[in-house]
């Protein structure tokens, strides 16, 4: 399929209150909120772990609920024409990874294992952390996914790569809201590019609450889209020549420091 190239991209944020290790529930529940969209849309964005909640039992989701996931991104690309990303437990070789999904409806499939394992909760105990920078080009947009706590870390996201659109699929939770509000802001300011986080609502397995927030910041770090606390959708368009004006008329990112990661 020939890449169509885009000046404005349609994205939805889809946010809910993700069912414990239930993911026949978790897929019908972003089925019935993405069936209420009355417009067409280019990229669906999903919280992290969309279908089991954030697990440290991977061992629990088997292999057929895995390829289930991946069919299921398959479909709902296909149905819409639309990109769809999101991360999952994912089984490979023996291991496990917080792999980041991006699904395109001619059924390409990009992904990215979360590089920041949240140690403090032992996620580093249980997935395989990655090791590589992803930057996907979709409707001639350049995007960069994470996952969740790779937001407190900016060298892993700074802009040398040239995307326009970094994204962070998460499950951050709500004691910790005030550092997901500013951390968001400050990725956008100083890459210059949009940033989206998608996160969930309500209570996991493990006792831990999610008051969402999820939201859209400009590159100027300002909010273009949020949801409170309730399962809903932002919808936002996103205008890729407001970024090249900015970064023609104030090229902070042509002084950036040069560095080697490791």
């Amino acid at each position: 399929m020939k890449e169509i190239v885009q000046n404005s991209i349609h994205i939805a944020v889809v946010q809910y209150n993700v069912a414990w290790h239930d993911v026949k529930g978790n897929l019908s529940k972003i089925g019935l909120l993405i069936e209420k969209l009355n417009s067409e849309v280019d990229l669906i964005i999903l919280p992290e772990m969309f279908a089991t909640g954030f697990t440290l039992s991977p061992e629990l989701i088997n292999i057929e609920e895995q390829i289930a996931v991946l069919n299921w991104m398959q479909d709902f690309a296909e149905k819409y024409h639309a990109a769809i990303v999101g991360s999952h437990p994912f089984y490979e070789d023996k291991k496990y990874y917080n792999r980041l999904l991006f699904m395109t409806p001619d059924l390409e499939i990009n992904y990215y294992n979360k590089r920041h394992l949240f140690s403090i909760g032992d996620e580093n105990k249980k997935y395989i952390r990655g090791i590589e920078r992803k930057v996907i080009q979709w409707k001639g947009w350049n995007i960069m996914p994470q996952v969740c706590y790779d937001l407190r870390f900016p060298i892993w996201s700074r802009n040398n790569l040239n995307y326009d659109l970094l994204i962070y699929c998460s499950n951050w939770p709500e004691i910790r809201i005030k550092a997901w509000e500013i951390l968001l802001k400050a990725r956008a300011i100083e890459n210059q590019c949009f940033v989206i986080g998608a996160n969930r609502i309500g209570t996991d397995g493990q006792n831990i609450r999610y008051s969402g927030n999820s939201q859209v910041v400009s590159p100027l770090g300002e909010i273009i889209g949020n949801i409170g606390n309730e399962e809903n959708i932002i919808l936002v368009e996103l205008h890729k020549n407001e970024l090249e004006q900015l970064r023609k008329s104030f090229p902070v990112l042509d002084d950036m420091d040069t560095f080697e990661l490791k």
